[in-house]
């Protein structure tokens, strides 16, 4: 006789919950997104030097276990080997970290700063430019990583060394909380509020991933630009998770991420290689050092006299989302991590999650920057009067073979939502399911039902019109 291993409680009082936020959403999506911006707006302006100061203690705590003796608990036996090898342990967790949303902003984060920089800089001068280099770098950077490792350390923990077979965030927070807390009504709370902000994670990485790969298809092929595309693109996205998940761990997730990181490399080194080489890696270089440089000032900096609302807008905005994607990140490292020390993990997170995306924003986007300070593409010109998405293609179109690898830059931000999307609804149905055994992984089609289910509500609401928008910010909020 098959055992239940559907979580009811969670799942019903999720869809619940869901369908009572987002249907008043769908029929005033313009009232809901005033609400939620005021909400939101109030909450960065008072609470902001808590976002920031978080961070700075997320990355200290984190770096204190790694070099203590913490760091050398194993998670599995004490002699168990890791479960996979390095390169696809690595492109798991870069991949689920990351999306789709990394190529898009590292090739247009820069472009911000160097129209509207902090501190008072000059738009479009010297000083913007080093700002334009370095705030994204410190946005995907140590501090963020931290976030996401942080609660990937207790997860992991609960999980492989005192081997509780229930890998969930109320689980995790069992030791602040209390075991008969956790495993009540407050501990079912968490987890379907964790499961509502992982919703409007992945609304995120699809509403930038959607028009980006439309755009391409319209750039190379002349497909227009429209909503049967859109949903084409969806449809796919559809189909390949929901193989992926079928497939398990194994075959689907972890070929995919292995897969999608040598792709994304691909990309680098051409941009890289057949670009202007020199201005990249010197460029980078000033990026990087401006970055260090100005660490303190960036990670604590609320502008509460000049009011320019620039840390609110970025910084704090970010610090934000990481917090809301966290939990996922915790128990999916956690549950491709069996073999590894909490120092490996850590500094797996922390290093290799943050030279994945420097190498990313100093590849793309001070290639763009060259093209823009040297007025080859009008790259600020184009956002201003097009969009985004049109820039990017602008940008691609301009090297060698440029068709080609704006086909693998679509390509490749296809498969990153592809492996974001997978990561997650395995991880929704980890902490929506009970009674699992140690080791064991949730239902083939409770997986599938929770990626289409993670893919089909925001797509619901990003053609509903502005509704998705509300969604996210009020996935923050909570």
């Amino acid at each position: 006789m098959k055992r239940d291993t559907i979580e009811k409680p969670i799942f019903y009082a999720t869809i619940i919950v869901t369908l009572l936020v987002i249907i008043p959403m769908i029929i005033n999506p313009e009232g809901a997104n005033s609400l939620m911006n005021s909400a939101f707006g109030k909450l960065m302006n008072n609470f902001g030097w808590a976002y920031l100061w978080f961070a700075v203690m997320a990355l200290i705590v984190c770096m204190y276990i790694a070099f203590s003796k913490y760091g050398n608990i194993r998670l599995g036996d004490p002699d168990e080997k890791p479960q996979h090898s390095t390169f696809s342990w690595v492109a798991m967790l870069l991949c689920a970290g990351i999306g789709s949303s990394l190529l898009y902003w590292s090739s247009i984060e820069w472009a911000y700063y160097f129209m509207s920089p902090p501190y008072g800089a000059e738009p479009f001068s010297v000083a913007a430019a080093d700002w334009a280099t370095s705030y994204g770098l410190f946005h995907w950077g140590v501090s963020a990583w931290a976030m996401y490792t942080l609660p990937t350390i207790p997860i992991a923990y609960v999980y492989w060394v005192r081997r509780n077979p229930s890998m969930k965030l109320s689980t995790a927070c069992s030791g602040v909380i209390g075991e008969e807390r956790a495993n009540g009504w407050l501990g079912k709370a968490i987890d379907i509020f964790f499961i509502f902000g992982l919703m409007g994670g992945c609304g995120t990485s699809i509403g930038l991933g959607t028009p980006m790969i439309t755009a391409g298809l319209n750039s190379l092929f002349g497909i227009p630009k429209s909503f049967a595309v859109d949903l084409i693109i969806i449809i796919c996205w559809c189909l390949v998770i929901g193989l992926s998940l079928y497939r398990g761990l194994e075959k689907g997730l972890k070929q995919l991420s292995t897969l999608n990181l040598k792709m994304a490399i691909f990309v680098l080194l051409f941009v890289l290689l057949v670009g202007p080489t020199f201005f990249i890696l010197n460029t980078m270089s000033d990026g990087l050092g401006h970055m260090f440089q100005n660490f303190a000032k960036m990670s604590f900096w609320t502008d509460s006299v000049g009011g320019s609302g620039f840390p609110q807008g970025w910084t704090v905005f970010y610090w934000a989302w990481w917090i809301v994607v966290a939990p996922f990140m915790g128990i999916w490292v956690a549950k491709i991590s069996k073999g590894r020390t909490l120092k490996e993990l850590i500094l797996a997170e922390i290093v290799w999650g943050s030279l994945g995306c420097w190498m990313s924003y100093s590849v793309l986007g001070n290639y763009a920057l060259h093209l823009e300070i040297n007025n080859i593409v009008p790259i600020t010109e184009i956002i201003a009067n097009q969009s985004t998405y049109d820039a990017i293609c602008a940008m691609l179109l301009n090297l060698p073979m440029g068709k080609v690898i704006l086909f693998m830059f679509v390509s490749t931000m296809f498969i990153f939502l592809s492996t974001t999307m997978d990561s997650a609804a395995f991880t929704t149905a980890l902490v929506a399911s009970k009674d699992l055994e140690f080791g064991e992984d949730p239902v083939k089609w409770y997986r599938v039902f929770w990626g289409f289910l993670l893919a089909a509500l925001p797509i619901a609401l990003l053609f509903s019109g502005g509704a998705l928008r509300a969604l996210q910010t009020s996935s923050a909020v909570a």
